[in-house]
């Protein structure tokens, strides 16, 4: 029974389904614009401000060594990433390709759900906007052509297995500051 499950699945090729329903049914100028914005709220640089204001405020409350996790496990995500694409080498929807810059898994899905996963487990007040913000950079992926459905699944699914990693890291791994060690 789940064998045919499997092959209904693969004849239908849900991945295109999907795709070509979003830019079928929800394509418009204005929705342009703010999936754009919501894409670059995950690229590097934003990324790379979001780690050093952690960082930041990591080091002002005493507590280095968790922005010392926060940023060595991203970077590792990325990495993983990285790797991951260069392995499969999967073509974008619209049909590029680079070996490096391939479709699978979505680095942004991966360090939005990252992000998420960290910082919503450091303040838990956030952890819903976080995933909801993580969510849209994940559909915005999809809607701007960059990746296939599946593609965002697996990248928010690393995303997350990273973030729980880094969070188990940082619980356990704590650095005094130089000024907190007694003499």
């Amino acid at each position: 029974m789940t064998a045919w499950i499997l092959l209904a699945l693969l004849a239908w090729n849900p991945d295109q389904a999907a795709y070509t329903w979003v830019q079928q049914h929800l394509r418009s100028p204005a929705a342009d614009r703010v999936f754009t914005c919501w894409t670059r709220s995950a690229d590097k640089p934003a990324l790379a401000a979001q780690g050093a204001v952690y960082f930041g405020y990591t080091v002002v409350r005493g507590e280095p060594a968790k922005g010392l996790v926060f940023t060595g496990m991203g970077i590792i995500t990325g990495a993983a990433v990285y790797l991951v694409k260069g392995m499969v080498n999967r073509p974008r929807p619209t049909g590029t390709t680079s070996r490096w810059n391939s479709s699978f898994p979505s680095g942004h899905s991966a360090a939005a759900f990252y992000v998420a996963t960290f910082i919503g487990h450091e303040f838990p007040r956030w952890r819903w906007p976080l995933y909801l913000w993580a969510s849209g950079v994940a559909f915005s992926r999809v809607y701007l052509q960059r990746h296939w459905p599946s593609d965002v699944i697996v990248g928010a699914a690393v995303g997350v297995a990273f973030g729980r990693l880094a969070v188990r890291l940082s619980d356990r791994w704590t650095l005094q500051p130089v000024w907190a060690v007694n003499p």
